[in-house]
């Protein structure tokens, strides 16, 4: 996953940072980043679709959508959370994330 992650422009994980690692929407990430917030949807959208096929190049393979169990995926949870995609449910409680549609 590290590999994946480095694998990235600057831009994409500075923006994946601020988000998902940050647990901030796209608003209170852009108001981080001095960016607007319609930019860090954008390329949240595309840090995560590089991000899929970083990962598919390692030979790790994910559902587009969808949890999963376990230790499948990516590292475990890591990969539950990644297949989980942004803003979906989680269990009790409902994590909030950035709303953003993963599919290509």
């Amino acid at each position: 996953m590290r590999d994946a992650l480095q694998s990235l422009s600057p831009a994409h994980q500075e923006v994946l940072y601020a988000t998902y690692f940050a647990k901030r929407t796209p608003r209170e990430a852009a108001v981080v980043l001095g960016i607007p917030p319609g930019t860090v949807t954008s390329r949240l959208y595309y840090a995560l679709r590089q991000l899929r096929l970083a990962l598919r190049e390692r030979g790790v393979v994910m559902p587009e959508r969808g949890y999963v169990d376990g230790a499948a995926g990516a590292e475990g949870a890591a990969g539950a959370w990644m297949a989980q995609g942004p803003g979906r449910a989680q269990g009790p409680g409902r994590a909030q994330g950035p709303g953003v549609n993963l599919r290509p």
